[in-house]
């Protein structure tokens, strides 16, 4: 038999190898082209997952800004492929988060708006925002950088001056619109820290609340005309800051309140080092609250920088208890922790004890002299450095109050007619309020009380409503310009008051003798 010639196995073994060659081929494509392709999508909706995550984050750092309660947050900086059994896929992307310092924020030509400005902001803040000196602010933005393999053109997504951005290669696109804008209102938000880390895996970040935006002051532009600016550090141009504040309605090129009402910042432009420089319609008084916020180690708390009124002393009784009210501030106007000491340069009495409120304010209790001895006037000097060095009602560290003594039977001299001026409490409301058990620190005393004056000629220069806990006056209002015979409501109010047994007294003054009524409160 000749087996040489047989060639009955060829067939079958040709087809196997064929076959196997087709797998093989058609597995190397996958490998080659639908798995990348697979890996790319994957990467892909990371990358949104990852912007959602880097607004979130943003999201924190506002609030913990304005309520100073830290919200953690979870970024995930890399993503798992799915698995394969046959396949290969390379090892799982990572992404880089990290801190970078972008620069000096600085806020220009803002001088504190005074004579407008109930509330919060006091004639002494303008020591410190004069309208003359650049407030200077480091901050830094929070980068997340991709480790792709195959999305190759990624963004890079940066948090900075309360936006969310996507930096390409050829431009920025933002995700949020900005907030440190909003017509009137000027919001900025400072970030300290230094935070670096690289993985697959997923991120808590926790913002720290270093300076709370608890207050806000009304700033407008200095004595010199010269108007409004803050120098943004920022990774954006000056084109995009426009863009971002025309999307939010807050750019207005003609510089002009009549023309576009909603809108202040009128112009944009590149400013030094690396800065967007914002500038605002002069002539106008803006809403001012700033806050720094920390991630990562290092950050660091500010230290005091000036000391403000929050309830002056103008007008006293001899032999009468008042309180007054001051509050240490840091550079971004919030409440710090501080030394303060007061006493007064005549013969009123200065409780050396203070006590700090719920607002973190220092309370002080000031005993009026007698009207003669103290020739009707006392200074009371407050300050968080020394007392007896270098004080100067100038100083940032330093409030004074000039005081007028009034005599229990008379003022110190004036144009009133001959008789005595009357006062009148004609109604007092309740309006106090305690919120669940035991009240929780939540409960205040407070009173809507209707009053009139008269004098015989008509001549009530002023007249104080004054509310008194323990002799002590714990509120008042001073009112300059009134109509003899008037009724007018004025409100007082004491937090955590309640239940407590309150004076009212209401005191007319024409300039030369005063008269009063009083009644007495419980604030239930």
């Amino acid at each position: 038999m000749n087996f040489w010639d047989d060639r009955r196995g060829v067939a079958a073994q040709v087809g196997a190898v064929l076959l196997l060659g087709f797998i093989v081929i058609s597995m190397s494509v996958y490998q080659a082209t639908v798995v990348p392709q697979e890996n790319r999508a994957t990467e892909f909706e990371h990358s949104r997952a990852v912007q959602s995550d880097m607004q979130e984050v943003r999201t924190s750092i506002l609030t913990t800004a304005s309520s100073g309660t830290p919200t953690p947050t979870v970024v995930s900086l890399g993503t798992q492929y799915k698995p394969r059994t046959v396949f290969v896929n390379p090892p799982p992307p990572t992404g880089t988060i990290r801190t970078e310092q972008l620069g000096t924020l600085t806020v220009r030509n803002a001088l504190a708006d005074v004579g407008s400005t109930p509330g919060d902001d006091t004639p002494e803040t303008d020591d410190f925002w004069d309208g003359e000196t650049d407030h200077e602010y480091e901050t830094s933005a929070l980068v997340y950088e991709p480790g792709y393999t195959r999305y190759e053109d990624a963004p890079t997504t940066v948090y900075e001056n309360t936006l969310v951005v996507n930096q390409y290669a050829n431009g920025n696109v933002s995700l949020v619109d900005q907030a440190t804008v909003d017509q009137k209102n000027i919001f900025v938000v400072v970030v300290d820290g230094e935070l670096s880390r690289a993985a697959a895996s997923n991120m808590v970040i926790t913002p720290q609340a270093l300076s709370t935006a608890t207050t806000t002051i009304r700033v407008t532009n200095n004595t010199s005309d010269e108007p409004i600016q803050v120098d943004i550090p920022t990774r954006l141009s000056a084109a995009e800051w426009q863009s971002n504040l025309e999307a939010t309605g807050d750019y207005d090129p003609s510089c002009d309140t009549d023309t576009k009402a909603t809108a202040y910042v009128c112009n944009v432009q590149a400013g030094p080092d690396g800065t967007v420089r914002l500038t605002f319609e002069s002539n106008t008084t803006y809403q001012l609250r700033m806050a720094k916020v920390g991630l990562g180690s290092g950050a660091t708390r500010p230290s005091t920088e000036y000391l403000t009124d929050v309830e002056r002393l103008e007008y006293v009784t001899e032999e009468q208890r008042y309180q007054f009210v001051v509050e240490a501030r840091d550079k971004f106007n919030n409440p710090t922790t501080a030394s303060v000491r007061a006493e007064s340069q005549h013969n009123g009495v200065v409780d050396g004890t203070e006590y700090v409120d719920a607002d973190d304010r220092f309370v002080f209790t000031y005993e009026a002299p007698n009207a003669t001895t103290s020739g009707g006037q006392d200074l009371i000097n407050v300050t968080y450095d020394d007392l007896n060095t270098g004080f100067s009602p100038e100083n940032v560290e330093d409030v004074q109050f000039d005081v007028t003594v009034r005599s229990a039977s008379g003022g110190s001299g004036g144009t009133g007619g001959n008789d005595a001026p009357s006062a009148t409490i004609e109604s007092v409301t309740d309006n106090s309020e305690c919120r669940g058990n035991n009240c929780n620190g939540q409960d205040y005393a407070e009173f809507d009380v209707t009053w009139s004056a008269t004098d015989s000629d008509g001549s009530v220069q002023r007249v104080d409503i004054e509310l008194i806990r323990d002799g002590s006056v714990v509120d008042s209002t001073t009112v300059n310009s009134y109509t003899d015979g008037q009724s007018r409501t004025t409100t007082l109010r004491k937090n955590g008051g309640h239940g407590e047994d309150y004076v009212i007294r209401v005191t007319a003054d024409d300039g030369t003798d005063t008269g009063s009524d009083q009644t007495s409160e419980t604030a239930d």
